[in-house]
């Protein structure tokens, strides 16, 4: 049994407790964690109004799992989760409830000829409610805009074989299914007409693949990796169905049904690793791969304040082309330090660009417009995903630990990244040669670590995480920040415990992480909380 309980400043507490037993064949478990953050106010202060008030935030999850050992070479295990989470943004109207349910039952096989085996089976059901305010300018008011379930099902299945060959060749296979059936039931309302009626989109995917990865180690130095696998999906059954009120049109039916669409994507991967020496490894990478849009991107539309972010059906999936070199030196037994260079290239990535704010009006009347028109100046922020072209990216990252003394540590680990988009589509050329949004291009870590639990356990860490843009344009610019985080932790006597205490932002340092809208939004503030942890 474990257990773990902890209280702290803004109304924070975060419990946990795991019961697990065996007996003969049978293996049983239990576990649930409790988090509940009463909240702190996220609207930049002089932005904030009366109705400006704490965000906050608190979740369950219980996870359940029954195994049984049929023989020495099988085994079946069931999987059960209930997760609950509830959300608020700072103002009464503004909040959001998430509750999904997952269930999975997994057999493993061992052969006579060597051969491992793992079958799967799960589906997962969630549903997902948020509520949506738009507030006047001097945030004395504010009136409910939209109203949005999203209730998705998904089913899935695996098959994984796996097989050593002549000592140092390992062989594994695989093949999957998955079923994706998602919706967004949404319902508008106008400050001043009040409800304008209601959208429910609509929409499929259905995913197969199939690997095959190959592990030989001709030496004890040497290892190399290939492997490859084949992906095709369908996005199919898109819709948008309702009534809207129009202040010139009156009441207009939607009903739209959007094209189905069949993709397929062969992503190889190959690797290598040496070792030269004990303090001298080298490794290197090349590899395809590949994300599909999501249901939400394709179909659904989401409003926050003045900003709309509009679906786009025909999105095709992003490609990646990659590699990457590395180099291990655990020169000392003291010291280890790792550096790792890549290059990145994506094809057709998926990012929001701003367009005329008509467009958003045209959406909900059927009609159309083009991309690439500017923002109104002062109207609202209206945005659709578009695939654009070409992104780059390619840096390096190092990460380091030295033990200065026994039980003393020093890390750090420093990330650059240069993200740019190399091509846009023919509408939005004026953006290429624009860094990537909400990709900082340095960001670093340094900590320091005394560990050691008969006296006490300490950490304080630091990060730095640069200048970024929020949107793809250009027009707000999030700004660099550097915090502070600390914990301390003793042994207790008894029952193998620990008592702790930790701070979060530890200068307690305004920092924006969100422009969405025209609202500032700021990051966590000084956040203390502490407890103590139990396992018996």
């Amino acid at each position: 049994m474990s257990l773990k309980g902890t209280y702290g400043t803004d109304g924070l507490t975060d419990d946990y407790l795991a019961v697990s037993g065996h007996q003969d064949r049978l293996t049983v478990g239990l576990d649930a964690s409790f988090f509940n953050l009463n909240g702190f106010p996220v609207v930049a202060i002089d932005q904030r109004g009366p109705i400006d008030g704490d965000a906050g935030s608190r979740d369950e999850v219980v996870n359940g799992h029954v195994g049984y050992q049929l023989s020495d070479n099988a085994s079946v295990t069931w999987h059960g989760q209930f997760f609950d989470q509830g959300a608020n943004y700072g103002t009464k109207d503004r909040r959001a409830v998430t509750t999904s349910g997952l269930l999975d039952v997994t057999g493993n096989l061992r052969t006579d000829d060597g051969s491992e085996w793992q079958a799967m089976l799960f589906t997962n059901n969630q549903a997902y409610h948020i509520q949506f305010s738009e507030a006047n300018e001097a945030r004395t008011t504010e009136s409910v805009t939209l109203k949005q379930s999203v209730p998705y099902t998904d089913i899935g299945a695996s098959l994984l074989w796996s097989r050593r060959m002549l000592g140092p060749l390992l062989l594994t296979s695989g093949a999957d299914l998955h079923w994706i059936d998602g919706q967004s039931r949404d319902k508008l309302y106008d400050p001043d007409l009040g409800p304008l009626g209601g959208v429910r989109s609509d929409g499929k995917q259905f995913f197969t693949g199939f690997f095959v990865e190959s592990i030989y180690t001709p030496l004890p130095q040497l290892e190399v990796s290939f492997g490859s696998r084949v992906d095709m999906w369908t996005n199919y059954e898109g819709s948008q169905n309702g009534m809207l009120m129009d202040p010139d049109l009156g009441a207009v039916a939607l009903n739209r049904h959007f094209q189905n669409h069949t993709y397929a994507a062969l992503n190889p991967r190959m690797s290598i690793l040496y070792r030269t020496t004990e303090w001298l490894h080298l490794r290197a990478a090349a590899y395809r791969g590949f994300r599909a849009p999501t249901l939400a991107e394709l179909y659904r539309q989401s409003q926050v304040e003045d900003l709309m972010i509009l679906p786009n059906p025909g999105l095709s999936p992003e490609r990646l082309n990659g590699a990457e070199v590395g180099v291990d030196l655990p020169v000392l037994e003291n010291f280890d330090l790792r550096a790792t260079g890549f290059w990145n290239e994506v094809d057709n990535p998926i990012v929001t660009v701003d367009v005329d704010p008509s467009v958003c009006d045209m959406a909900l009347t059927g009609a159309h417009a083009g991309a690439g028109a500017q923002e109104e100046e002062g109207g609202a922020t209206c945005r659709r995903r578009f695939n654009e072209g070409l992104a780059r990216s390619f840096g390096a990252e190092v990460e380091t630990i030295y033990e200065v003394i026994p039980h003393l540590f020093l890390s750090g680990s420093y990330l650059f990244n240069d993200a740019t988009l190399v091509h846009a589509a023919p509408a939005d050329k004026d953006l290429e040669g624009y860094t990537l949004a909400q990709i900082p291009p340095h960001t670093f870590t340094v900590a320091a670590e005394y560990n050691n639990p008969r006296i006490i356990t300490a950490r304080l860490e630091g990060r730095f995480v640069d200048d970024q843009f929020e949107d793809q344009e250009h027009f707000d610019k999030q700004g660099s920040y550097f915090i502070m985080n600390a914990t301390v932790g003793r042994r207790l006597p008894f029952w193998n415990g620990e008592v702790f205490i930790a701070a979060e932002n530890l200068a307690d340092r305004t920092y924006v992480v969100d422009h969405g809208g025209g609202i500032t939004q700021t990051g966590t503030p000084l956040l203390i909380h502490g407890g103590v942890r139990f396992s018996l």
